[in-house]
This record gives structure tokens, C-alpha cells and sequence, in this order.
């Protein structure tokens, strides 16, 4: 997670335990303080009626460990500057798999540069909405190695929060969604749609099968592939390794960058790029 001060005013941890609730949240943190960190290792975390597995509150940071999550909505939920860690986790959620957001936003111009860090690495969740979605907050995301079943199917989604007290950062710059697929083979989608932020896609030795739309800042390295399976609109980062861009038949992808051009792809598709 990112580095934070050693002033804390809690740790907890739960080891080999079941943690039920029959609405609202089994595990969650709030008033941080100065810091809060919660820690579950090789728990049952579970929600009957409504609820999520965990709330990682601003300031305070949570980590899941080879844990079994059956929750009635999302297995967590991160708001402003905190952090989830999920490693080696199976989840079973009956909407995202995490929910970022932010209320409030801090003093002053906070809100511009705060940032959730989201880690989801190894295990297996299945969700019925989008894996992960952020609204109106700056976010870094890292899926490594994860197996994750949508049936949106939608790895992420970006879009502005209709919270009333969701703060605006009124066209300053700001930090941004960064999200990195590491080791990866997922036949999921990504969909930006807040228009107060970039967001950039980094594919490190993955597969990424679905469609990215809006104007997404793509990296892939020469260990990637991305097959578009509905029509595209993206923003290459630099030079795009021969081999990792296809698209599937009928299919066209969009991309600013580079020489104009159109490519027909392998699998059918083609690639339009303009300067």
C-alpha cells in the first residue's frame, strides 16, 4: 500500500474466524484519526440481507487475506485516502466487487490530490455488476493475477457520483484513475465515463478481452494482448508493440497517437489511428 505516518490510532486483526452481519457491514472502519489499519486472515466474512464485507473509511487501510467472501452487495468499499488490499481471496458478491468513492473530499483543495489504493491480487470473485467501479474519486487499481467473473461484464467503470455531497473538483487537475492488469487473462470490458479525470490503462503480461471506451491512456508491453470485442476509443502511451492490438470481426478501434493510419487485425476488425 502507499506509505502513510507510523501514528496510528487502532490495528486489528482477526484470525480463522466468521464474521456475519445481517446488513450493513461485517468488517468496516471509521474516524480514523491519524490511521486506522484492519487485518483478516483466512476469515468467513458474510452478509445476509444487505451490506459489504468491508469499508475502508479515509485514512484507514485494510487488508484481506485468503479470505471466503458471501455478501449480499460489494466485498468492500474504499472512500478518499485509503486502501484495500484483497490477496488470494474468493468472493461471491451480489454487486461490485469494490466500490470507490469519496463524500466531503477534505480541506481545501484535497479532493485534487487524494487517492484510494485498490489491490486486488490472486483469487476468485464473481459479481453481478462491474468488478470495480469509481465514481468521482482519483484511484489507483492494480488486478494482478485475479480471476474475476462479471456478468456485466465490466473489469472497471468510471463515472461521476450522484452523491449530493460528492465534491466537484470544478475543472482543476487532478490526480486521476491509474489501473495496471498484471498476469492476467480476463474477458472483461473497461468503461470511462468521468469526464473530471484521466484514466490509464496499463496491461503488464496480460490479456485483456472486451472493449475500453473513453479515450482511455493505453500502455501495453510486448508480453500483452488486447482484443477489442466491441467498438474502441483509446489513447496510445507511446508505441504499441506489433501483435498486441486485434479486434474481433466488425469491430473498429480508435486511437489518437502516432502516424494516421488503419490496420486491417487478425481476427477481423481494424484499427483506425489518427495523428
Amino acid at each position: 500500500m502507499r506509505t502513510h505516518c507510523t501514528v496510528m490510532d487502532s490495528e486489528s486483526y482477526f484470525y480463522n474466524s466468521t464474521v456475519i452481519a445481517d446488513s450493513w457491514a461485517a468488517l468496516s472502519t471509521d474516524a480514523a484519526g491519524d490511521r486506522v489499519y484492519l487485518e483478516a486472515n483466512d476469515c468467513k466474512v458474510i452478509t445476509t440481507r444487505s451490506g459489504y464485507g468491508t469499508y475502508a473509511d479515509t485514512g484507514c487501510w485494510v487488508a484481506l487475506n485468503r479470505c471466503d467472501l458471501d455478501v449480499a452487495n460489494m466485498a468492500a468499499i474504499v472512500a478518499g485516502e485509503s486502501g484495500v488490499q484483497l490477496n488470494d481471496c474468493t468472493a461471491k458478491c451480489g454487486s461490485y466487487v469494490v466500490l470507490n468513492h469519496v463524500v466531503g473530499g477534505g480541506p481545501g483543495d484535497a479532493i485534487l490530490t487524494q487517492v484510494s489504493d485498490i489491490k486486488i491480487k490472486g483469487g476468485k470473485y464473481q459479481c453481478e455488476n462491474e468488478a470495480v467501479v469509481v465514481k468521482s474519486n482519483n484511484a489507483d487499481v492494480l488486478f494482478e493475477n485475479v480471476e474475476i467473473c462479471s456478468f456485466d461484464g465490466l473489469l472497471l467503470r468510471s463515472k461521476v457520483n450522484d452523491d449530493p455531497c460528492a465534491p466537484n473538483p470544478n475543472g482543476k487537475e487532478v490526480y486521476g484513475i491509474h489501473v495496471t492488469l498484471r498476469d492476467m487473462d480476463t474477458a472483461n470490458s473497461i468503461r470511462h465515463e468521468d469526464p473530471n479525470r484521466r484514466m490509464t490503462v496499463k496491461l503488464e503480461g496480460s490479456k485483456l478481452t472486451g472493449a475500453i471506451t473513453g479515450g482511455v491512456l493505453l500502455t501495453l508491453d510486448e508480453a500483452s494482448v488486447w482484443t477489442a470485442t466491441a467498438d474502441s476509443d483509446v489513447v496510445f502511451n507511446g508505441d504499441v508493440p506489433g501483435g498486441t492490438i486485434d479486434a474481433l470481426p466488425g469491430v473498429t478501434v480508435i486511437a489518437k497517437g502516432g502516424e494516421a493510419k488503419e490496420i486491417a487485425l487478425p481476427s477481423g476488425g481494424r484499427l483506425v489511428v489518427t495523428a
